[in-house]
């Protein structure tokens, strides 16, 4: 009985990580805007998130995986070095940030989307 009750918690939380995922519509971006870059380690420059407005929608809209901030975490390296800026995303004003280490998020009001690309050093590495 106690297997069961656990493995029903288990499953109730992984469902509703996916609800949250799943209701992100990437084909209703619009107007994504770089606005700066932030590198405060010593290892990183601009170079490593030298993103243009077209990078930076299609990391978001075609080329990053969604995933939640526990997988960030524990998955992908924290840097202090990143690329940010505006977009549109359902008609509301958001703000994004897209990490030298592959990582980004989408930050809408009160909700956070994480993001992924393990496949993006072309979208992310520029000559300066």
């Amino acid at each position: 009985m106690a297997i069961r009750k656990i493995f029903s918690i288990v499953v109730l939380s992984c469902l509703s990580g996916c609800v949250s995922m799943m209701d992100f519509h990437r084909d209703s971006i619009r107007n994504v805007f770089v606005d700066d870059h932030e590198c405060k380690e010593k290892n990183c420059s601009l170079s490593d998130v030298g993103v243009t407005h077209t990078d930076a929608r299609k990391f978001f809209q075609y080329r990053a995986t969604m995933m939640t901030k526990e997988q960030i975490d524990t998955y992908y390296p924290y840097v202090n070095c990143y690329a940010k800026g505006i977009l549109v995303y359902m008609g509301v004003g958001c703000y994004w940030k897209i990490y030298a280490s592959g990582t980004g998020n989408i930050k809408c009001k009160d909700r956070t989307w994480y993001f992924a690309c393990d496949d993006c050093d072309d979208l992310l590495v520029k000559d300066f």
